[in-house]
């Protein structure tokens, strides 16, 4: 089973993810944000990768949550094995969506 944690971190990217879902259209400010948001993830070291929302629960843009990498994970997550992470949903597709996965302590 998968045991999804709420993302409760008050970081700079927990309040970009918070401000994301507040906004109700994708306006200029939503998509300068967005970009943003991408950037900071880039900078900070996050691996991105395609997965689809049945495996990972993640559905809309700026959907987040931590959990706790089993140590016989396979996959995406393999390389996080006994570590907890926060994943976030980057962007949406038809069938897939872009995430990206870091290390949270």
């Amino acid at each position: 089973m998968f045991n999804r944690i709420q993302d409760t971190i008050d970081d700079d990217i927990g309040q970009m993810l918070h401000e994301l879902l507040n906004m109700e259209t994708y306006t200029k400010n939503k998509k300068e944000l967005h970009h943003k948001l991408i950037g900071t993830l880039e900078n900070r070291g996050y691996y991105k990768f395609l997965g689809h929302p049945s495996n990972y629960y993640l559905s809309r843009i700026g959907d987040s949550y931590l959990y706790d990498v089993p140590i016989n994970r396979r996959g995406h997550l393999k390389i996080f094995r006994g570590k907890r992470v926060r994943l976030i949903c980057v962007s949406s597709g038809r069938y897939e969506r872009c995430l990206m996965v870091n290390t949270v302590e």
